[in-house]
């Protein structure tokens, strides 16, 4: 039902390289440096992605402000790319592009530094390449699914496409093409662009009086990839009862799915139907016409699955004959990664930091420490959970090793959650921010070796890198903030533990080049409203040792699908009239209601 295996190893290739190369210098680029640039965007990047230029801190004679203009010619792109360049910060230009770039492509971007500053005896330019991620997908079907028990001979289907870096809806579309053997099926699309991924329906697939076939057409010509495929799934004729499909599903649980034309009676003792070839024993899980099936223990290798004559529906139907499919498992790729997002940990639940691992048999911890006295600094370029220029701001402080078998017997093969407490490791210093990183070591079923021969587990150790790394600061403090007019900042504050509002806690907000703009504390209701002198870019949140901090420049909701203009309303009242529900038949009487601002 999927053609995950063949077209897998492409978009993981394209990945490990932009993994590989993401905040490297290029080796391609004209200069090898510059003495007033110190970071810069190169080696693989999104389309979407915009480029980058850090500039030394005293680069600049006069500190230029977040959001000034940067003139068109300071960065010049070969090929050429229209966009805006503007300063983020006191010392970082960034360019984003009015279109996407070209995806697959190189640019040469040529940095003339002395247009913006005196450069003195350094170089008038800087010249650096970036390439963009090659498009590639593939695709997942889940198979004919019932609506309800109701409706026996009438199915939907779901399927997914993973890209490797942002699609246009449009040319998603144009990767599939779906051909019923009689009449027409609607193809219905949402997207993720965040996961790169898009996810597929169709609706009211009937079952006809005899089965007929679906073709689905794959193509990847519309992003510019060369895969074409065609698959076929069958639909059953009405009131047929039989096996449709068996698919094995290694991860994150193992099980094999088994989809059925009719839904399956949940009340029969299913052990007496299903069976492996290796006797293992087996729990089951019923979802109307899907049966999943789980070995209690997970298995490896290639197995017979028995579906005994006689399996039931929920109407009596029999199954006429016996099935037989065979089945392969496959072995958990090794893997660890931290549990859930997030950078505050709230002071009560002291620091310990959950993670998971599989296969492997010990994980080294390395731990660096964000002084508190550089926290301004390491927000001038970062959010909380990022890690830009450490050497800035931060060392190293510890580097362990924890053996995951040494304090209980545990099965290493499977998905295991440890708990990693930071208090033994280091001596917490309040208002820091450490960062975690989480390396497996000794690869089960590879003799403990930490060699990568596999080449599909590389890929997907380098794409699932961001999940072996963490930013934990330790705080109860939790801060909303919204922006106003006049460069004010509405900020609450409220305990992560309790949810309660927090009095007295001391708010500074300061500018791009750290220094303070504005002040406040908050009330008993854990409000204050700051009025800063200029733009703010962070605002630090202060009760006794405890310290909370938020980039206030940046939304954490993305605003480019909304509509969010509005008006300014000035010197007059603003209210909106509204009825009590959305449709009324003719003569019927309308009630409003008014809300006033």
């Amino acid at each position: 039902m999927s053609r995950i295996n063949h077209c897998l190893t492409s978009l993981l290739a394209c990945i490990i390289v932009a993994a590989s190369f993401s905040g490297c210098k290029s080796k391609a680029e004209a200069d090898a440096e510059h003495p007033l640039v110190v970071a810069y965007t190169s080696g693989v990047i999104s389309i979407l992605s915009p480029v980058r230029v850090v500039l030394t801190d005293d680069a600049m004679k006069e500190a230029p402000q977040p959001g000034d203009p940067v003139a068109d010619d300071v960065l010049k792109f070969s090929p050429s790319v229209a966009g805006k360049a503007v300063w983020i910060n006191s010392t970082t230009i960034e360019f984003t592009p009015d279109k996407p770039f070209e995806p697959g492509h190189e640019y040469k971007i040529k940095f003339q530094i002395s247009k913006i500053t005196d450069v003195g005896k350094a170089p008038n330019s800087f010249t650096f390449n970036i390439n963009t991620i090659i498009p590639t997908f593939y695709y997942q079907l889940d198979g004919l699914s019932l609506y309800n028990k109701t409706t026996p001979n009438l199915y939907y289907l779901t399927g997914t496409v993973t890209a490797s870096d942002f699609i246009p809806a449009e040319k998603v579309k144009k990767l599939l093409t779906v051909k019923p053997a009689k009449g027409n099926l609607a193809v219905k699309w949402e997207h993720d662009y965040a996961e790169n991924k898009h996810f597929f329906r169709i609706d009211s697939i009937k079952a006809g009086p005899s089965r007929y076939d679906i073709k689905f057409m794959w193509d990847g010509q519309s992003i510019g990839y060369k895969f074409d495929y065609e698959e076929t799934i069958t639909v059953p004729a009405e009131g047929e009862f039989g096996l449709i499909d068996v698919q094995v599903v290694n991860s994150p649980e193992q099980y094999v799915q088994c989809t059925f034309t009719e839904p399956i009676d949940e009340k029969q003792k299913l052990v007496n139907f299903f069976s492996l070839s290796n006797n293992v024993n087996l729990r089951f899980a019923v979802e109307l016409n899907i049966v999943r099936v789980y070995p209690v223990t997970r298995q490896i290798g290639t197995y017979e699955l028995t579906i005994e004559k006689g399996l039931k529906t929920s109407t009596g139907k029999k199954l006429d004959e016996t099935e037989v499919r065979e089945v392969s498992f496959e072995q958990l790729k090794p893997a660890v990664k931290f549990v859930g997002k997030g950078v505050i940990l709230p002071n009560s639940k002291g620091l310990h930091v959950a993670f998971q691992a599989v296969n492997y048999q010990s994980v080294d911890v390395q731990v660096y420490r964000i002084y508190e006295n550089n926290i301004l600094q390491f927000l001038q370029i970062n959010k909380l959970d990022e890690a830009d220029e450490m050497y800035r701001v931060g060392k190293q402080i510890v580097s362990t090793r924890i053996n995951l078998a040494e304090k209980k017997a545990v099965n290493l093969t499977t998905w295991n959650t440890f708990s990693l407490d930071l208090a033994k490791m280091i001596e917490p210093e309040p208002g820091a921010i450490y960062r975690v990183i989480l390396e497996g070591r000794g690869k089960i079923g590879s003799g403990g070796s930490d060699s990568d021969d596999d080449d599909y587990d590389y890929y997907e150790y380098y794409r699932e890198r961001n999940n072996r790394m963490r930013n934990v600061l330790a705080s109860d403090i939790g801060l909303t903030v919204k922006t106003g007019d006049n460069y004010e900042l509405y900020v609450m504050a409220s305990n992560l533990v309790s949810t309660d509002p927090m009095l007295g806690v001391q708010l500074t907000a300061y500018n791009s080049v750290n220094q303070p703009v504005g002040q406040a504390t908050t009330d008993r209701e854990g409000l204050a409203v700051v009025n800063c002198s200029e733009p703010p870019s962070v605002i630090i949140a202060q009760q006794g040792k405890q310290k909370g901090y938020l980039r206030t420049d940046y939304n954490s909701l993305s605003l480019i699908n909304f509509d969010v203009s509005g008006t300014s309303v000035q010197s007059v009242i603003k209210g909106f009239i509204y009825g009590e529900r959305g449709v009324w038949r003719p003569g019927d009487t309308i009630f409003l209601a008014f809300m006033l601002e």
